[in-house]
């Protein structure tokens, strides 16, 4: 009889905890379900306000809230999209800008007159009609220079990439 109130007992305590482990079980479900509500009732307020704010973002786009999401998600990503290829671009067009700038000082390097010294001659105002220099002469002269050094820079590019 003893061991029959002995195990009575302890099925009663057994039933306790567990009711206790399931009611804090319960309590912690319940705390998570009402943050996750919160959560998500931000989220519906964020897009609300956006689709307020920027009503032309939603155009042909439903009312529900997953499909403003759904579609300001695929926005963001093609914005993404865009944003790597103009990088791209921009990258490259360094690079071209880079490459004629090293040319460009490559071939004044070779050159008699480096254009640096031409430009500082015209703005110190060396080359004026005192020094009995006829400026359409001079400039007539820069530019069949120029025409020659751009033979040169072509005939040395083609031979290299030859």
């Amino acid at each position: 009889m003893e061991e029959i109130q002995k195990n009575a007992s302890s099925s009663v305590q057994i039933t306790d905890h567990e009711k206790q482990t399931g009611d804090q079980q319960h309590d912690k479900l319940v705390k998570v379900n009402n943050k996750l509500k919160r959560v998500l009732q931000t989220f519906k307020d964020k897009i609300h306000q956006i689709v307020t704010e920027r009503p032309d973002l939603f155009v042909n786009v439903g009312e529900e809230t997953s499909e403003r999401l759904d579609h300001l998600i695929s926005t963001v990503e093609h914005l993404a999209t865009q944003i790597e290829l103009l990088q791209s671009e921009h990258n490259e067009s360094e690079e071209r800008l880079r490459n004629k700038i090293h040319e460009l000082q490559k071939y004044e390097r070779n050159s008699a007159i480096p254009a640096s010294e031409l430009l500082s001659d015209v703005r110190l105002g060396k080359l004026n009609d005192s020094n009995n220099i006829d400026f359409k002469s001079y400039s007539f002269f820069v530019a069949q220079r120029s025409v020659k050094m751009n033979e040169l820079y072509f005939n040395n590019v083609s031979i290299k990439l030859n």
